[in-house]
């Protein structure tokens, strides 16, 4: 069986455009540097994750965990039916499964990495790490 590719992208929010377009704003890269005193809300923060699977093996549950500090689960959602199994480009080997946690306000309370996890019937993928840091004093 060939890997899944799994990763993700931290943001600030997802903006649906026209044409079935998506807009990430505020991404951000290995690390989020919080100016506030910890703990620290921001009003949104969002993760847009994809899992890329062969045409012929499409995931058939897909379990996705957000740890943060680590060892504390701060969201889980899953999908066990109704993932589609069609292709959306014809003669395609590849096919990208997206989904997007959105969390309103979200609650630094600590530096420390917050994790992605996607689980499928066959395997476990840290999608990505994010870094949470305080600044640098002045």
């Amino acid at each position: 069986m060939e890997s899944r590719p799994t990763f993700c992208i931290f943001c600030d929010d997802v903006r649906e455009e026209a044409g079935g377009k998506i807009s990430l704003m505020g991404i951000y890269g290995e690390e989020m540097i919080i100016a506030a005193p910890f703990p620290c809300q921001v009003p949104k923060f969002c993760i847009n994750i994809h899992m890329i699977s062969p045409v012929e093996d499409p995931p058939q549950s897909l379990n996705i965990s957000v740890t943060y500090p680590p060892g504390t689960t701060i969201f889980q959602s899953g999908v066990s039916e109704g993932l589609p199994q069609e292709v959306a480009v014809p003669g395609a080997t590849k096919r990208n499964f997206l989904a997007r946690v959105v969390i309103t306000p979200m609650i630094f309370s600590e530096p420390g990495d917050l994790e992605v996890f996607v689980e499928t019937e066959r395997e476990i993928a840290r999608a990505g790490r994010l870094k949470i840091r305080a600044a640098d004093p002045a």
